[in-house]
């Protein structure tokens, strides 16, 4: 069998040690299973989703919160109530976010262009945060503060993007540097402009090109701040996740993991750093977005790539910590998040669709019952979405080999090795590597599982297309043997 193996797409095609093409699966230990399709589960809100959370309250009531340019609304029962500031729409820049933090049961959350916002969960309306914060594009807690950064110090110094400022000790509403409080701040001198935030038992500081471990050591300074990687950054802010002490994220040199705030460790040289610099829309990079899921441990990457529509993400790249292996999905992504769903009742369905029919979640799903904790995404229709429908019509290559050393092998048929579902496969030939590749038909396999292909060539490659309930792809088996020389 020639396996498929993980994704190396910054490696050469003849010889590759792993798969040249993964589209729309997971990796799984003995190859790869389907990545399931979104089904909608709310209405849609008024404009694109500029940043979105999910929250439990002490008593276990879910709070989902989403933002667009002007309006921030809270999910109940599919739609959306106006939880905006009264009388006064927000003016979020189409390429920021609002960025959201839980406190005690407070959510929290930034824009940078009007006044940080705050609402008891369950309230009618966010308002203003006491204690005159200065507005600021990120946010995170640690230790017991509310830390935001990259600064608009609005009737004061103005715009310090490279600025990190703190409120005082348990206390979200005083902000006034003062030594009793020890609210304060820091301008961090190197590094560029703060990219994001992160909290903890400690905080990292992420700017464009130099990343900073935040350690509490009280008064007089408060937080000590340690460069940990000079001259490495993060490229975009929204291409950042965090799962308890280890922040995944893409570099201008590539993917990088950092654990306990201070060790680097590169997690996609040499795989799929390349492929994805040189994809990436650069002139959309406000648009990205990425989460952790707290069940499997993947890492999930969303970017604006090649042939994306008005900057839309339409790249998911996912990476697996425990398999060290990546993968890919096309799919458009306009906010992911870790959503807890508040649950349904047989009443308040209409709120989501008045037709039983029309409603494409099943109503045996956990998704109806609330409370449970999954990964989803604002479509491009505006709707929050999760990962529960039936697979996506995936895509998996092996590398190309030469099955027969120095000489043309004759291929007579191919066995997909993949449990379930509608497969076809497709071979690709050449004779010299200055050859274009030339591809057969999609062949479907027979009840025996074999699908005929006959081609006398140098050089093979191994398509399987997958489409339906299929479980587990692990590779090829072809039929082969030796021809001639020319």
């Amino acid at each position: 069998m020639i396996p498929f193996a993980e994704w190396l797409p910054d490696q050469a095609d003849l010889n590759n040690p792993g798969s040249t093409v993964v589209k729309n699966v997971l990796p799984d230990a003995m190859g790869y299973v389907p990545f399931p399709s979104t089904e909608a589960y709310s209405s849609a809100i008024t404009a694109r989703c500029q940043g979105a959370f999910s929250a439990r309250d002490k008593d276990g009531n879910v709070y989902t919160y989403a933002a667009d340019a002007t309006k921030i609304k809270s999910l109940s029962n599919g739609g959306w109530t106006d939880v905006t500031r009264s009388g006064d729409d927000y003016a979020t820049a189409a390429t920021d976010r609002t960025e959201f933090v839980k406190w005690n049961e407070t959510i929290i959350a930034t824009n940078f262009f009007d006044e940080i916002q705050s609402i008891t969960m369950g309230g009618a309306n966010f308002a203003n945060l006491a204690g005159s914060p200065p507005q600021a594009r990120h946010i995170t807690t640690a230790r017991n503060f509310v830390i935001v950064g990259n600064i608009n110090d609005v009737g004061g110094d103005g715009l310090v993007p490279s600025r990190v400022h703190w409120s005082g000790l348990n206390d979200s509403t005083t902000w006034t540097p003062a030594a009793a409080t020890q609210a304060d701040y820091e301008d961090i001198k190197s590094g560029g402009n703060v990219q994001r935030l992160f909290g903890g038992e400690y905080a990292v500081a992420m700017q464009e090109s130099s990343i900073w471990r935040m350690n509490y050591v009280g008064t007089p300074v408060i937080w000590q701040f340690d460069e940990v990687a000079p001259n490495i950054g993060l490229l975009a802010p929204g291409m950042a996740a965090q799962s308890g002490d280890v922040v995944y994220f893409l570099s201008p040199r590539g993917f990088y993991a950092i654990s306990n705030g201070s060790q680097l460790t590169p997690i996609g040289s040499s795989k799929v750093d390349k492929f994805v610099l040189n994809d990436i829309d650069t002139g959309n990079l406000d648009r990205c977005t990425a989460l952790v899921d707290n069940v499997t441990h993947r890492v999930y990457f969303a970017y604006p790539g090649n042939g994306n529509v008005s900057g839309l993400c339409n790249r998911l790249i996912t990476f697996d910590p425990t398999l060290n292996r990546w993968s890919y999905s096309e799919q458009d992504t306009q906010q992911l998040l870790i959503s807890a769903t508040p649950g349904y009742t047989l009443e308040t369905l209409d709120n989501y669709n008045a037709s039983i029919a029309a409603i494409p979640v099943s109503l045996d799903d956990p998704a109806w019952a609330g409370g449970r904790s999954q990964i989803a995404k604002f479509d491009s229709d505006n709707k929050l979405a999760f990962f529960t429908g039936d697979p996506l019509a995936a895509v998996i290559e092996t590398a190309e080999l030469q099955m027969t050393p120095d000489r043309r092998t004759l291929l007579s048929a191919v066995r997909p090795v993949v449990d379930g579902g509608s497969q076809t496969v497709q071979v690709a030939y050449r004779n010299l590597q200055t050859d274009t590749e030339a591809w057969t038909t999609e062949r479907t396999p027979t009840a025996g599982g074999r699908a005929n292909v006959r081609q006398n060539a140098r050089y093979h490659r191994f398509r399987v297309n997958l489409s339906g309930s299929w479980t587990h792809a692990q590779g090829v088996e072809p039929e082969a043997s030796p021809a001639g020389w020319r």
